[in-house]
């Protein structure tokens, strides 16, 4: 892992937003998988807490600029009158002991990065460490040192659900990973509910 970075926020991880995250990268466990992260947006001028509410799927195939265009547009769409943002990114690769962001990931990190204005987060699934380290909660998260640059971010600025291996054993063995949707599914066959699937309440 890269060595940490400072940053005066703090992220915590909802349950729901774990267990989709590891639902959509076990869903497509042969394929890396990309997704967005939703939340309250940290503060531009002191130290906050930043609440990830909602882990909203992507890709599970190599994004195209214009499918990643209309998926960012339908998001803000969908987020205008709620009191929630996109804050950062998740991403699993398809090497599972491989929890180095890709550039793919960092170059849409840095979006996020440039539309908050600092404060994204890049939230790696670490599938062999869910096993061997469950108080990590099976992800390592990154911030923005610069421009395409990110770092782990301390463990201590960063709470993952503690309760997690046992929930997620539990979703996998009723198949709730089938029900996961994400863009790329709702691209070939628009009346899947890609978003209201994902962020319901």
């Amino acid at each position: 892992m890269a060595p940490t970075t400072p940053t005066t926020h703090k992220y915590t991880l909802s349950p729901s937003a774990h267990l989709r995250l590891h639902l959509h990268s076990f869903k497509y466990s042969t394929t890396p998988v990309i997704g967005l992260l939703i939340g309250t947006p940290p503060s531009p001028s002191q130290s906050s807490t930043v609440e990830i509410t909602h882990a909203l799927p992507l890709f599970h195939t190599a994004p195209l600029l214009p499918s990643l265009d209309i998926a960012f547009n339908l998001v803000d769409t969908y987020l205008s009158n709620k009191n929630l943002s996109i804050v950062g990114v998740y991403a699993g690769n398809t090497a599972k002991n491989d929890t180095t962001p890709s550039t793919v990931v960092k170059r849409i990190a840095d979006r996020v990065e440039q539309v908050l204005g600092g404060g994204a987060v890049i939230v790696m699934i670490d599938a062999v460490g869910f096993g061997t380290k469950p108080n990590a909660g099976g992800v390592i998260p990154y911030v923005s040192a610069s421009t395409s640059s990110w770092s782990g971010l301390a463990r201590a600025q960063f709470e993952a659900p503690s309760a997690a291996n046992g929930q997620l054993k539990n979703a996998v063995a009723e198949r709730q990973y089938e029900r996961v949707i994400d863009f790329d599914e709702h691209l070939d066959d628009v009346s899947l509910n890609w978003i209201g699937s994902n962020l319901r309440d």
